[in-house]
């Protein structure tokens, strides 16, 4: 019995050993918000004067998928969570934007579902039964020099508005309404925050939303990424033509801000410049000499497209060259400068399930100097994304991130020797594919370390499938392109016929350099 015993043992200790070895799914080191009934997602993170943390999030309904999608649904809130500078310890959320700070402000506006009418005060909303309709999302971070904290969200509307204003625009049937983006700011560490301001932008007059780090310079200057839609550029409202404009923008010694420059970074369909055509958001990160990075996130995810591309500008984001290509599937990056002038990049990347990848850029380097890591998977999640990272007080570096199917923020700590370069042979035996290859277009795939976790991504070059000369995929004919006189008309085939007869009376079956069987 006792032999039976340990064989048993044995047995499943090789059945579950390799499967630990290999699962995807790995416990985060620190969970930041999770509440029951709630999803918390598009968190931000700050350092705040004493080396503590502070963390913001949107907050809605669970199943919401993301946002409100028809009036009279539940809307979300912004709320913002003080942590310990080591990132372990987080207390109790504080609701920091929800829609009755918005009413109050005079953000928003409410509607009248049977009338199909909007309203832009509160009296006169509640004269005809209206209801507020406007929320708060995708909040972001950042630290002034002197220690002001910045807080940006923009608004949006769900449901379908036909509002004739700059506003708040209707995308048809997608029940999905962007408004305007606003800037507050903290003198003492997030106890209080100035009245929300909104960030001028005369490009983006029909939606103007953000999300991605604000480049905060030596002088204590900023520039803001903003995205949305111009009817400079087109009158639709489709996503692969929104646009991107970046805002300097300073506070002055009264508390107020001067918005300086705006800089439209990309043209038309016909015209690309700078950052392309498609885009929907841009993070900046600066280094202590105030060049700046730019991480971009396109609509569209082809080969083609430059998802994902490193920019770097020396003159304040007035004018970029791209630096690198990372994939067409990055989105969402964050960026942090550490205590040695690099600066740690994260990002989420698709397919479904979505993951979260990491690197450290050295500037004085390439962009390519260093390894990309995988620090976050869940297969059980259909989205995870949004990270951004800090440099804690002890030099650890914290990414923290959204997972739909925990319903959490949550956060890994690594030292940064995990993304520097090591002497790993690195196992790459397995390939996860982002971009299907088809018959004239190029794919992408990628693979996992198994030791260590560095990723690298290969190109799968475009290939027919034949069966029968013909592809089975696309019906292309091996014959159509071929300029053998096999393929040739009129004499040349006459004669080619009375030789190919020949071959095969004496066992001769030549194939054709276009692959057929003569």
């Amino acid at each position: 019995m006792k032999r039976f015993f340990v064989l048993f043992s044995i047995i499943i200790m090789f059945i579950t050993v390799p499967l630990c070895c290999h699962a995807a799914v790995v416990a985060p080191d620190v969970t930041i918000l999770k509440e029951d009934g709630y999803d918390f997602l598009f968190p931000d993170i700050v350092k705040k004067s004493d080396d503590s943390l502070l963390v913001v999030s949107y907050k809605s309904k669970t199943g919401a998928s993301h946002a409100p999608y028809q009036v009279g649904d539940p809307l979300g809130v912004i709320v913002q969570v003080d942590g310990s500078a080591d990132g372990r310890n987080w207390n109790n959320s504080k609701v920091l934007v929800s829609a009755a700070e918005l009413a109050e402000w005079g953000l928003g506006v409410w509607y009248n579902r049977s009338e199909d009418s909007f309203y832009y005060n509160e009296q006169d909303a509640l004269n005809n039964n209206a209801e507020f309709c406007v929320e708060a999302r995708d909040p972001n971070l950042a630290r002034l020099n002197d220690g002001t904290l910045l807080f940006t969200f923009f608004t949006r509307v769900p449901g379908a508005s036909t509002l004739a204003g700059h506003q708040y625009w209707n995308e048809g049937k997608h029940w999905y309404t962007w408004g305007r983006t606003y800037i507050m700011y903290s003198k003492d560490d997030g106890v209080s925050w100035s009245v929300p301001v909104e960030i001028l932008c005369d490009h983006l007059d029909r939606n103007c939303a953000k999300r991605g780090n604000i480049a905060v310079y030596s002088d204590d200057s900023i520039l803001i990424p903003l995205y949305g839609l111009s009817s400079k550029v087109s009158e639709s409202f489709s996503r692969s033509e929104w646009c991107t404009v970046n805002v300097r923008a300073k506070l002055n010694i009264y508390g107020e801000w001067e918005f300086t420059d705006e800089y439209v970074t990309n043209g038309n369909s016909k015209t690309l410049s700078v950052f392309g055509y498609g885009v929907t958001e841009a993070s900046f990160g600066t280094t202590k000499e105030d060049i700046t990075y730019a991480m971009i996130r396109y609509y569209k995810y082809d080969i083609g497209d430059p998802g994902g591309d490193i920019f770097v500008s020396t003159d304040y984001g007035a004018t970029w060259n791209k630096v690198d290509i990372t994939n067409p599937h990055a989105m969402q990056a964050g960026f942090c400068r550490m205590d040695n002038n690099d600066l740690f990049v994260t990002w989420s990347q698709t397919p479904t399930p979505r993951k979260i990848f990491a690197r450290i850029f050295d500037t004085d380097q390439s962009w390519t100097s260093t390894d990309v890591k995988l620090i976050y998977e869940n297969p059980t999640s259909y989205d995870i994304g949004d990270p951004s990272g800090i440099q804690l007080s002890n030099g650890d570096l914290l990414t923290i991130f959204y997972d739909t199917s925990a319903h959490h923020i949550a956060g890994i700590v690594k030292e940064p020797s995990f993304f520097y370069a090591s002497d790993c042979k690195h196992d790459y035996s397995s390939a996860i594919v982002t971009n299907n290859v088809s018959c004239t277009e190029k794919g992408l795939q990628y693979f996992v370390c198994k030791s260590c976790n560095s990723v690298k991504t290969e190109e799968i070059m475009p290939a027919h499938h034949f069966e029968a000369n013909l592809c089975i995929n696309c019906n292309y004919d091996r014959a159509d392109d071929c300029t053998c006189k096999c393929h040739s008309s009129g004499i040349h085939l006459i004669f080619f016929k009375i030789f190919n007869f020949f071959q095969k009376l004496f066992g001769k079956n030549a194939i054709c350099v276009c692959g057929v069987l003569h």
